[in-house]
């Protein structure tokens, strides 16, 4: 081999010639930033107002025509298609649907919840939805279960000693669970939504919806069982007083949470 102090020159004159090979990371969107974290995330408006006024609206229109078809306080059980839904769920564990609702929503979500895999540099990598607000909406549902039992204990205390039915306990009970529920089936829509932006599972987003499902059904059941209750066990007033209560401390309350929750997601540059 030559190592002439001529060649020996060229080649370090090619070696300080050489210009390394820039590497580029991948920088995720900001949809992906929202789609891996816990926020809530809605694309569309128009899908966030409606699922915030459309159960309100059925809640709303069930009870007053319960209220409307008055029939007076019945001395005996009335049948009708929800006596084994009222007797046997809502009255017994009625307080704890949407935890269980919560809990399915998390299990489905939380097997695929992994660390995005290291990728060659400058390709995309693969991302994973992220469960929304579980730890949130359990605080929530929780501070508006412990808000009606309290407020059922001040009306059993007041009735026991004034003989004096404000409102019906049974239709507060209900309009406490259908606001946790409306809440938990916003969230179960955004984890599909964040599942499909970032082409996740399709099982997982299958899960989902299945339990948003079955979500919509328990509450339009409910509807149903308190027009009943007003057509049947209740006076007008007692259920007009229920219905009020439960609009403004438990309904609203998750609305304005939802819209809290929404707007803390959007300021974000996308």
């Amino acid at each position: 081999m030559n190592f002439s102090p001529k060649t020996i020159s060229r080649n370090n004159n090619m070696k300080q010639n050489i210009v390394p090979r820039k590497t580029t990371l991948y920088c995720p969107t900001g949809t992906e930033k929202l789609c891996t974290s816990t926020q809530l995330y809605f694309p569309c408006n128009s899908i966030f107002k409606v699922i915030l006024v459309g159960p309100i609206l059925v809640w709303i229109i069930c009870i007053m025509l319960g209220s409307f078809h008055h029939e007076g306080i019945s001395s005996t059980k009335v049948e009708h298609p929800f006596v084994f839904y009222d007797k046997y769920i809502l009255r017994r564990f009625g307080s704890l649907l949407p935890f269980c609702f919560l809990l399915f929503r998390w299990l489905f979500n939380f097997p695929w919840i992994k660390r995005i895999p290291r990728t060659t540099p400058g390709s995309r990598p693969t991302f994973s939805a992220q469960a929304t607000l579980c730890f949130a909406s359990f605080i929530l549902y929780g501070k508006m279960a412990l808000l009606r039992l309290v407020l059922y204990g001040v009306h059993i205390v007041l009735q026991r000693y004034t003989k004096f039915v404000l409102m019906s306990d049974h239709v507060f009970l209900g309009a406490c669970i259908c606001a946790c529920l409306q809440v938990e089936m916003a969230l179960a829509i955004g984890d599909v939504i964040k599942n499909e932006a970032l082409r996740g599972p399709a099982t997982r987003s299958l899960l989902i919806i299945s339990v948003m499902m079955f979500n919509l059904l328990i509450q339009f059941i409910t509807a149903a069982d308190l027009y009943f209750s007003g057509r049947h066990y209740h006076h007008t007033r007692e259920i007009n007083a229920s219905l009020f209560a439960g609009l403004m401390l438990f309904q609203v309350q998750g609305v304005l949470w939802l819209k809290q929750q929404l707007h803390v997601k959007t300021n974000q540059n996308l």
